[in-house]
C-alpha cells in the first residue's frame, strides 16, 4: 500500500510540474501577444481559441476517458492493450479528418458564424490544424499515463509548449508575422509533442 502512494505522489509531481511549467511558459506569451499584435488581433485570437477549446470536446468525443477505461481492463486482464490503441487512434484519425476536411471547406461560413469577415477564414483554416493535431495527441498522452511515462509525457508537454514560445517570437518579432505567426507557433508546437510521444 505504502508503495503504491508512493508511485502517486511521484506521478502527481511529475504531472503536476510539468502542467505548472507549461502553464508559465504559456503565459510568456500574453504581454508578447499584447504588444506586439493589434487589439483586433488580440480578439480574433481570443475568439478563435475560445471555440478551438469548444471544438476540442467534439474532435476527441470522450476517447480519451473511452481508451483509459478500456485499455486498463485489458492489460488488467492480461490482455494485448495494443488493439484499444490502434482502434482509438483509427478512430480518432477518421473522424478527426473529416471534421477537419469540413471546416476548411466551410471556413468562410464558419467566420462569419463566429462573427468574423470572409476575408480572415485563413484563421479558420489554422483552427481546424491545431484541432487535428490536438485530436491526434489525445490517445498517445494517455497511453502515456496509463502505462505511467509520467517523464515521457511532461517532455512531450513542456517541449511543445517551449516550441510555441520560441517559434511564436520568432515569427512575431522577427519576421513580423502578426496574428499568423501565433497560429503557426501553436502547430509547430502541437507536431513537436506529436513527434516525441
Amino acid at each position: 500500500m505504502l508503495d503504491k502512494l508512493k508511485l502517486l505522489a511521484q506521478d502527481t509531481a511529475v504531472y503536476g510540474a510539468s502542467t505548472i511549467l507549461a502553464r508559465g511558459l504559456n503565459y510568456l506569451l500574453v504581454p508578447l501577444y499584447a504588444n506586439l499584435l493589434t487589439t483586433f488581433d488580440n480578439g480574433i485570437h481570443a475568439l478563435i481559441y475560445a471555440n478551438i477549446a469548444l471544438a476540442n470536446v467534439l474532435f476527441a468525443y470522450g476517447m480519451e476517458t473511452s481508451y483509459l477505461k478500456v485499455a486498463s481492463e485489458s492489460s488488467r486482464s492480461g490482455e494485448d492493450s495494443s488493439r484499444c490503441f490502434s482502434t482509438a487512434i483509427i478512430s480518432l484519425l477518421l473522424t478527426s479528418t473529416a471534421f477537419t476536411a469540413c471546416i476548411l471547406f466551410f471556413a468562410p461560413a464558419i467566420a462569419e458564424l463566429i462573427g468574423l469577415s470572409v476575408n480572415q477564414k485563413e484563421f479558420i483554416r489554422y483552427a481546424a490544424v491545431i484541432l487535428w493535431l490536438d485530436a491526434m495527441l489525445v490517445i498517445p498522452f494517455a497511453d502515456l499515463r496509463l502505462k505511467r511515462k509520467a517523464v515521457r509525457f511532461a517532455v512531450a508537454r513542456v517541449l511543445g509548449v517551449v516550441a510555441v514560445v520560441i517559434t511564436a517570437v520568432i515569427l512575431i518579432v522577427q519576421f513580423k508575422t502578426g496574428l499568423k505567426g501565433a497560429f503557426f507557433a501553436n502547430i509547430v508546437g502541437s507536431l513537436i509533442s506529436l513527434l516525441i510521444v
